[in-house]
């Protein structure tokens, strides 16, 4: 019985302030079609993008502040949001 190929997982991307100048991109896919830890393809990310490393940043998935170990599935969005000020 042949192999089936794997499809790579999809994941959504929103950016905001100086980290839309350093991530351009608003689709990711993920070499796994399971799921996977956030910090794992945070780390893909910046292999990807080096100067994201040098910016500050929380992570969001599907709008709630997430921790590395979140896992990903498929269609989920990660948000990057740099800090921010307000008054």
């Amino acid at each position: 019985m042949p192999k089936m190929k794997k499809e790579n997982m999809k994941i959504k991307i929103s950016t905001y302030g100086i980290i839309r100048e350093v991530l351009p991109v608003t689709k990711w896919e993920c070499n796994n079609n399971n799921s996977v830890p956030l910090g794992k393809v945070v780390e893909e990310i910046k292999e990807k993008y080096p100067d994201l490393s040098k910016y500050k940043f929380v992570t969001a998935v599907n709008n709630v502040i997430s921790e590395s170990g979140e896992k990903l599935s498929e269609g989920d969005e990660i948000t990057f949001i740099p800090p921010f000020a307000g008054g």
